[in-house]
């Protein structure tokens, strides 16, 4: 259930939207939503550089195959989660 304090009860989906806004509450969402992607997307870089480490411990036919592509997609990972990171810092500024 719901707690509408400090939201005045309004009709219809999007007025209480609105209202939502005004009072703060969605940006304690966004603040989880962005907070949720900033996770997932380091645990993808730290997947990806692992499975590129473990590639070029092991060497062999796997490494020379994709030990390379695996480190670009690290790098990959890792601009994505600085992006987000990024995003993430200019929407809770203010």
């Amino acid at each position: 259930m719901p707690s509408w304090r400090g939201v005045e009860r309004h009709r219809g989906a999007r007025s209480l939207r609105l209202a939502l806004i005004a009072s703060g509450r969605y940006m304690n969402r966004m603040n989880a939503f962005s907070t949720v992607l900033i996770v997932v997307a380091m645990l993808t870089t730290l997947g990806v550089l692992f499975a590129g480490l473990i590639a070029m411990a092991r060497g062999g036919d796997f490494n020379r195959k994709y030990g390379n592509r695996l480190m670009r997609w690290r790098v990959m990972a890792q601009f994505t989660a600085i992006v987000i990171f990024a995003i993430a810092m200019l929407i809770n500024q203010g």
